[in-house]
């Protein structure tokens, strides 16, 4: 495992949210969005807090692990929500 996860439940969490309760320079979100035509999609996304910049998505975990194994970002840089 790449950190320990932390699991909160709140419907109404948006990124900015996470972002203000994050302690670290990046974080990483479960997101489930619902498009126009009632579609829920599930993914997860990287976010520099500094600017809220969401710098890599992806539905693989992994994925997005191996993402900031490449940018460089150590894991003690980045939360998982």
């Amino acid at each position: 495992m790449y950190l320990c996860i932390i699991k909160i439940r709140i419907n109404t969490m948006t990124t900015q949210v996470t972002a203000q309760m994050t302690k670290t320079p990046y974080f990483i979100e479960y997101v489930c969005p619902v498009d126009a035509y009632g579609k829920q999609s599930f993914y997860y996304q990287l976010v520099r807090k500094s600017d809220l910049m969401i710098l890599y998505a992806n539905e693989s975990y992994h994925n997005v692990i191996i993402e900031c194994w490449r940018n460089d970002i150590s894991k003690s840089d980045v939360t998982i929500w």
